[in-house]
């Protein structure tokens, strides 16, 4: 009926040796907070402080696999060290309140829902090492995990083919993501969704959303390489972006700023080889920066290089360079205003126009010609690439 570790006690497998679950049919665990099923046959049940779990453990082996590989609430200081845990039909582990949490060397996978799940932190939960592969869920699914001075901190974390996204930061301010890798799932290869997150040193690919930034702030950013995702960078209701050193490569859309993505700041970013925008700015978006942009060979689909729709309006841009885009448009504005340009404008080897303007008021450019006009600016920006 699974294993309870009754005060601050460790668990530890012999080597060569795998701990299963074949109990009874009958839940011996309840989170008590109503997420998901809240009764669950779990492996292992930890409610106190600093357990320490090593081995290896796996949720089948009899007629009633577990639910979850570990269960835990209260657990403070919890360490998982050098930990597997297979074939959970729910969580691979599944924790509840306080913190400070450490994961080093740990593997979960094939896990029915998410492999690494984390509900109403205190913060300061680590990651070191760790791999989450082929589950339902998410490979890590972090929710409300704040504290006063720092989220999670994340280095080298591998995520390979989970259904529902690689990992997930709700509510998660303040944390850290360092040399994360997040290829193949069906939804986000990583979810940026608090406040003043770091992602940096990372690669997501083959992802539905290479990087998916909602209702957040004050994100950065840094040295991430992108490939192949079908949108590598949506923002929706997130603000103040900064995103520099940026690689993308493939996919539909490279850089996709749609409701309320205001004051971000984009540089040193290389974009090629998509099939519709590099970088689409629409709806209720404004007041963004993007300077040291390079596009390549993106359009095939039928979309330009680059297009700031509808309401997006009061950006910067300086020193962007477009090339041999496969459609018609390099640079385009439509209904946009009050935009600023400075230093270069560089787009060349267009099959049609280089640049398109429709409507808004001081666009900053002139249809067709890309000459500057009611933007302020004393020198020429345009020449041809």
């Amino acid at each position: 009926s699974g294993y309870q570790l009754v005060g601050d006690r460790a668990l530890v497998t012999l080597p060569g040796a795998t701990l299963s679950y074949s109990g009874r049919a009958a839940t011996n665990w309840d989170d008590g907070i109503g997420v998901g099923t809240s009764a669950r046959r779990c492996l292992i049940i930890a409610h106190d402080w600093l357990p320490w779990i090593e081995g290896v453990f796996d949720s089948e082996g009899g007629a009633n696999d577990a639910h979850d590989g570990f269960c835990g609430k209260w657990t403070y200081g919890a360490r998982f060290n050098q930990a597997t845990f297979t074939n959970s039909l729910y969580e691979g582990i599944f924790l509840y309140y306080n913190g400070q949490r450490k994961f080093t060397n740990v593997t979960v996978s094939n896990s029915g829902l998410d492999g690494i799940r984390i509900e109403v932190s205190n913060a300061r939960d680590e990651m070191i090492d760790v791999t989450s592969n082929y589950s339902g869920g998410k490979g890590v699914n972090l929710n409300y995990c704040n504290g006063p001075d720092r989220g999670a901190k994340i280095t080298r974390l591998n995520l390979t083919s989970n259904t529902n996204g690689g990992i997930d930061t709700y509510q998660c301010h303040n944390s850290i993501l360092d040399q994360v890798k997040s290829v193949g799932s069906g939804q986000s290869g990583i979810g940026v969704r608090g406040n003043q997150i770091v992602v940096m040193n990372s690669r997501s690919a083959n992802n539905g959303y290479g990087m998916n930034f909602g209702s957040q702030w004050g994100a950065v950013v840094n040295n991430v390489v992108f490939s192949n995702n079908y949108y590598s960078a949506w923002q929706d209701n997130s603000a103040s972006l900064t995103m520099t050193n940026v690689l993308i490569m493939s996919g539909n859309d490279g850089i996709y700023t749609s409701s309320n993505g205001n004051n971000n700041t984009m540089s040193h970013i290389t974009i090629a080889n998509t099939h519709s925008h590099a970088i689409y700015d629409v709806s209720s978006s404004g007041n963004n920066t993007y300077s040291q942009i390079a596009i390549a060979n993106s359009g095939d689909w039928g979309a330009s290089g680059y297009s700031a729709y509808f309401t997006s309006s009061n950006n910067k841009f300086a020193n962007i360079a477009i090339s041999r885009n496969t459609n018609v448009t390099g640079f385009s504005l439509n209904g946009s205003s009050n935009n600023k340009f400075y230093e270069n404008l560089l787009i060349g080897a267009m099959p049609g126009y280089n640049c398109t303007v429709a409507g808004g008021t001081n666009p900053g450019l002139i249809d067709q010609i890309c000459a500057t006009g009611g933007s302020g600016n004393t020198t020429p920006l345009y020449s041809g690439a």
